[in-house]
C-alpha cells in the first residue's frame, strides 16, 4: 500500500489524528475527533461509497466508523472519552467476542452514556493502526473496500493492545447490561 505518512510533502497538510498528509482542503472537520479537513473529507468519500452501494454491508460500514473514530480520538474530554470508549468496545465485541448483532449496536450509545462516569481516557498508541483512510481511497471495488475496512479496524484494535484488559472489563459490563451472550 502506498503511504504518505510521516513524509514532508510539498503542498500537503498532515492529519493530526492519523498522520497522513493530504492535499490542502478547505472544509469542515468533526467537532471532537481531531483530523485535517482533507482526512475528514476522504473519510466522507468512503462513507459515501458504502451508502451508495446496494452491495455494501452495514456491519462493515459500522466497523469503518469505529476505525476512523478510534484512529482520530481527539484530546481528553468527556465527549471524546465516551466516543472512543464506545468504538473500542464495539471492536472488542466484534473481534474478541464475535458478537455483531444489530440490536446491540442500536443500544450501544445509550448504554455507553449510562456508564460514561466509569470510563477514563486511554492514551492512544503512538502507532494507531497500520492502515488509514488514505489506504481505502484507491479501492473502487466495494468488496475489496469492505475487506480492507475490516483489516483497517483490526489493525487499529491490535494497536491498542496495552489497553485490552481495561477494554475487556468495559465490554463485559456492556455485555451484561445488554444481555449479550
Amino acid at each position: 500500500m502506498k503511504r504518505n505518512k510521516d513524509l514532508n510533502l510539498p503542498d500537503t497538510e498532515a492529519c493530526v489524528g492519523c498522520g497522513v498528509h493530504f492535499p490542502p482542503f478547505n472544509g469542515p472537520v468533526h467537532p471532537y475527533m481531531i483530523s485535517s479537513p482533507g482526512c475528514w473529507n476522504a473519510y466522507g468519500e468512503i462513507l459515501q461509497r458504502f451508502y451508495e452501494s446496494s452491495l455494501a454491508s452495514s456491519d462493515v460500514h459500522r466497523i469503518c466508523v469505529d476505525a476512523y473514530a478510534i484512529q482520530h480520538p481527539g484530546i481528553p474530554s468527556p465527549r471524546a472519552i465516551q466516543s472512543v470508549t464506545g468504538h473500542l468496545i464495539n471492536l472488542c465485541l466484534i473481534f474478541e467476542y464475535r458478537i455483531n448483532k444489530l440490536e446491540w449496536r442500536r443500544g450501544m450509545i445509550q448504554t455507553v452514556t449510562h456508564f460514561s462516569d466509569q470510563f477514563n481516557w486511554l492514551e492512544p498508541p503512538i502507532q494507531n493502526g497500520l492502515i488509514t483512510v488514505a489506504d481505502l481511497i484507491p479501492q473502487t471495488d466495494i468488496y475489496e473496500l469492505q475487506q480492507l475496512s475490516v483489516k483497517w479496524a483490526r489493525s487499529i484494535w491490535d494497536s491498542w493492545h496495552v489497553h485490552h484488559s481495561v477494554i475487556h472489563k468495559w465490554a463485559n459490563k456492556i455485555k451484561e447490561h445488554l444481555n449479550l451472550y
